[in-house]
């Protein structure tokens, strides 16, 4: 979903969440969101602290796995989200 990347990309993690939400819901399919949501739950895990930060990486590595279970999962972008949430988890 264009907007949950561009929300992304502009640092707004929550918004681009509820973006991308909606896009799997309409396509449960749509591992790229899958991706994304996967980044920006990082992206609010560095920020947050206790709970919350253990909360919002479980939330992004949960979001890789449902990229990874998708029927046509997009390999080069997964390996290169494992490569970075490694660097960042």
């Amino acid at each position: 979903d264009m907007k949950g990347f561009l929300l992304y990309r502009l640092g707004k993690y929550k918004d681009s969440i509820d973006a991308l939400q909606r896009a799997v819901e309409l396509d449960p399919e749509d591992g790229y969101a899958y991706i994304i949501m996967a980044r920006d739950y990082k992206m609010l895990a560095r920020k947050a602290r206790g709970l919350a930060k253990e909360r919002f990486k479980d939330k992004a590595l949960s979001m890789r796995r449902k990229a990874e279970s998708v029927s046509l999962p997009d390999e080069q972008r997964l390996t290169w989200l494992s490569w970075w949430m490694k660097r960042r988890l």
